[in-house]
């Protein structure tokens, strides 16, 4: 909720429960989203020739995305996304592809892409890549259709593209139903 109310003498955008709007990306360290509402959010206060005010509600108030929005510090918040993306082994330090996996039901979703997992793991003994999941997509029914994900992670994207094609290659009646989102602009 950000509201700026005009009509006061100073001008207020209130942020409420900003931990849950961001879609818990807060609480699970994916601070950029999150971070770039809560700045465009608090610019919002003080336009005109009185200074303004943002009142921020969240759980995590210590967190970095928090912190430097508050203060509107970009160069910081930054630094302090790409310390963390470094040792989470999140992009840009590594190659990230998601998988979703579409049926008429979450059981079936989540046995088909079990089945795409396993023969991923048969080809990350290698080394260049993980294979995570599955897990029920954030939008577990959309259109219908139940949803869910996984994800590789690794340094080398041909090793992760190869190993793809080849687990739905043996997979075929399940290829249909897959999207293959090679280094995702969000995970939701």
């Amino acid at each position: 909720m950000a509201h700026r109310i005009g009509h006061l003498p100073v001008g207020l955008v209130p942020l409420g429960r900003a931990t849950v709007q961001f879609g818990e990306e807060v609480r699970l360290g994916l601070g950029q989203g999150g971070h770039d509402v809560q700045v465009q959010r608090i610019g919002r206060a003080g336009r005109g020739e009185e200074p303004g005010a943002a009142i921020i509600q969240t759980l995590y108030p210590g967190h970095y995305s928090i912190r430097h929005a508050r203060r509107q510090d970009y160069r910081a918040f930054f630094q302090d996304e790409l310390t963390f993306r470094r040792a989470m082994h999140y992009p840009p330090h590594v190659a990230l592809t998601s998988g979703i996996v579409r049926a008429s039901t979450i059981g079936a979703a989540m046995a088909d892409a079990g089945a795409i997992v396993r023969a991923l793991k048969a080809s990350e003994r290698d080394g260049h890549f993980q294979a995570l999941g599955p897990a029920p997509a954030p939008f577990v029914k959309l259109r219908g259709e139940h949803r869910a994900q996984f994800f590789l992670k690794g340094g080398r994207r041909a090793a992760m593209r190869d190993a793809i094609r080849r687990a739905l290659e043996a997979l075929p009646d399940l290829r249909r139903g897959v999207i293959i989102d090679v280094d995702p602009m969000t995970v939701l």
